[in-house]
């Protein structure tokens, strides 16, 4: 099994691609759309058959674009799943939530 990075490579490319997609005013089609007090729930759903991969960084998008996401394990990296199986489930702010997908 390869060593994982060190966490604080993964959080500076992380914020790296954050900044790149949202830039300095954030999302700007959600912020224009979508109410500052709107909450929603989501999940992260498997497309196809596989073993999952990334599910840490997933976590750290949400942890990072803030106002409280709240993110709920389904699943765990290594794990086979089939189409449509949830990985995550998250709660909170939506404008948060539709960031941390971009």
């Amino acid at each position: 099994m390869p060593t994982p990075p060190p966490a604080g490579v993964v959080q500076d490319a992380i914020r790296r691609a954050l900044a790149e997609d949202l830039g300095d005013a954030g999302d700007i089609t959600t912020n224009a759309t979508i109410a500052a007090t709107a909450t929603s729930r989501a999940v992260i759903a498997a497309r196809k058959a596989g073993t999952i991969a990334g599910l840490e960084v997933a976590r750290q998008v949400f942890a990072l674009v803030g106002e409280g996401v709240v993110v709920a394990d389904r699943a765990a990296d290594g794990d086979r799943v089939r189409p449509g199986a949830v990985l995550l489930e998250l709660s909170g702010s939506t404008r948060a939530i539709l960031s941390g997908e971009r």
